[in-house]
């Protein structure tokens, strides 16, 4: 298994925002990537834990030829901008962000007095040449939501993120290779060779993992086609 723990990173941002990377891969990012911060499976490029102070917000800004999946754990989020523009988002919403062929621009916002909790993740588009698309999705509790691919995408070589937000001794069965962040609670993982706990604000890669959740959690699972051998 390989981990990525909150205490190795730097706390870095911008604007009202501040972030930890754990994922900035290297064919998006090069050699300019934070210390800690590793490749992510499939088209994963980014993952990063992050928070606005209250009232904060990141200003307009441009992102093209890149998907941006954003996961609200707590707090508010208020979205503008040239897809999905005034949609408030509440913790456990999951917001989509395709940038087809034209881009597109966006400011998030906390619009409350409290700071927020979010996880963005960018993925890099299967499909460059349709329209720029926005969708927001509450996944359902005790069970993995996919909310970017299709759950069957790693067995048909394709990038799949889905989102668990699971109680205190519910399991989940995934397959490929699968790089999960816990962004709440505590797991127990299980690969087949190798058994872990892990803590919130932790990412971890493994093959075809076994969860069973030792405390109510919330999960990210992104996975592709597991790795030769």
């Amino acid at each position: 298994m390989q981990m990525v723990y909150k205490r190795d990173l730097d706390l870095g941002g911008f604007g009202g925002l501040r972030e930890r990377h754990y994922v900035m891969d290297r064919r998006e990012f090069g050699d300019f990537r934070s210390d800690g911060a590793v490749d992510g499976v499939g088209r994963l490029l980014y993952l990063a834990d992050a928070f606005f102070r209250p009232g904060g917000h990141t200003g307009m800004h441009a992102h093209q030829g890149v998907d941006i999946v954003t996961v609200l754990v707590r707090g508010e989020l208020t979205h503008q901008g040239s897809i999905g523009d005034g949609y408030h988002l509440s913790a456990g919403d999951v917001q989509i962000q395709r940038a087809g062929r034209n881009g597109f621009q966006h400011d998030e916002i906390n619009p409350s007095t409290d700071f927020n909790h979010l996880v963005q993740l960018w993925l890099a588009p299967e499909d460059s040449e349709t329209q720029a698309h926005y969708q927001v999705i509450t996944p359902s509790p005790g069970q993995a939501t996919t909310v970017y691919g299709d759950a069957h995408s790693p067995l048909d070589g394709h990038t799949c993120v889905a989102v668990a937000p699971l109680k205190r001794g519910q399991q989940l069965h995934w397959q490929g290779d699968t790089q999960i962040y816990l962004a709440s609670g505590q797991l127990w993982l299980n690969d087949g060779d190798a058994t872990e706990t892990i803590e919130r604000e932790t990412l971890v890669r493994l093959d075809n993992p076994h969860l069973t959740a030792t405390r109510d959690c919330l999960a990210i699972l992104v996975s592709a086609p597991s790795r030769p051998g």
